[in-house]
């Protein structure tokens, strides 16, 4: 991919360490084995550290290079977020939620290309289609500039003969206990052309910037994937898969802030840190006679569905006298956070005896 940069890097070798950015992680050089994964700084960020909020997951991934073999490009990625809710409901065919995106200056390199200065690619994750909570989803090379095309990679990675763009396909999947598993693999052409990538370029591209993966985007898609609201620990884990056989397995674990407001008993609407049967009619008075809203409305929000209906109050009468189920988490006895996004914000529930 980037090999036309090697004639103007000086390569020193050195084992591999952290770099401030990654155009000098790989001009140090490594004196590993890049083919091995032995070579390759991955460096992941959140958005946010704020429990209950929206958060972008983005992957800065420099592929080092010893002088003589780059890294290879990953041909299966596999993501593990441990905690945190992905909604899959906002997920629906044609939204876009993350993006591969690369961006390389020549003079950075002492090179020159006549028709631009930088070389530019970008490839938006698009929803394909959702099978029950599995999101389908394709990354699809939609920006290719000049640059890019004539004098870096010298050939277009989105026309027919390049799978149309597609680089990876993926699938995202809620994980019960919360957080979301992810995968993507390098897209094969049904009729066998060549994939976006050539393969020249997926097994040593010599990428001398980062190639950075943003699996959500929180400005792209708001509300897909929330943090949880009780903060705490939550890591986001990554393997990469090669061509050869080789993997780099990496886990990066970050310190959330706990929301700010958010604890409530589920059912306790009047707040007093009892159930009654108060608390069905204060339900009923705010939904039909213009009573005020709850300190913590999602204490109201008895079957966790993110809006006030009949069936609140009539949950909350089952549950009281007739030996009906016990609303959602946090559950009626303990304090705790709403698991579920919604409407309501953690800032927005106040109970005071939470």
């Amino acid at each position: 991919m980037a090999r036309v940069f090697l004639a103007a890097a000086v390569i020193a070798l050195a084992a591999v360490a952290a770099e401030a950015n990654c155009l000098d992680f790989f001009l140090k050089g490594c004196a590993g084995d890049p083919q091995q994964y032995q070579c390759l700084q991955v460096t992941t960020s959140l958005s946010s550290a704020k429990g209950g909020e929206p958060a972008t997951i983005e992957q800065e991934d420099c592929f080092g290079h010893n002088g003589n073999n780059g890294s290879p490009l990953p041909d299966k990625i596999e993501v593990i977020v441990d905690r945190g809710t992905l909604d899959v409901s906002k997920m629906t065919p044609g939204v876009i939620f993350g993006l591969v995106y690369f961006r390389a200056k020549f003079a950075d390199f002492g090179e020159n290309c006549p028709i631009g200065p930088e070389a530019v690619l970008e490839a938006p994750f698009i929803v394909t289609e959702r099978v029950g909570n599995d999101i389908l989803f394709e990354v699809r090379i939609e920006t290719a500039n000049p640059p890019l095309i004539s004098c870096l990679l010298t050939y277009d990675p989105t026309d027919a003969n390049h799978n149309d763009g597609i680089m990876y396909t993926g699938v995202a999947t809620p994980r019960a206990a919360g957080g979301f598993d992810m995968l993507l693999e390098l897209g094969v052409a049904d009729d066998g052309f060549s994939t976006a990538i050539q393969a020249g370029d997926r097994t040593d591209p010599g990428i001398p910037v980062p190639l950075t993966f943003r699996y959500i985007d929180a400005t792209e898609a708001p509300g897909v994937f929330t943090l949880p609201a009780a903060g705490g620990k939550l890591t986001v884990s990554t393997i990469f898969y090669a061509y050869n056989g080789f993997e780099f397995e990496q886990d990066d674990t970050f310190d959330l802030q706990r929301a700010v407001g958010g604890n409530f008993r589920r059912g306790d609407v009047d707040a007093n840190g009892t159930l009654t049967i108060g608390d069905a009619i204060a339900l009923l008075n705010h939904m039909f006679a213009g009573d005020d809203e709850p300190v913590c409305p999602d204490a109201g929000d008895i079957d966790d569905s993110g809006e006030y209906t009949i069936g609140d109050a009539i949950g909350l009468l089952n549950f009281m006298f007739a030996d009906g189920p016990e609303p959602p988490a946090p559950g009626t006895e303990t304090c705790g956070a709403d698991p579920s996004p919604d409407g309501w914000p953690p800032e927005t529930c106040k109970d005071p005896r939470c």
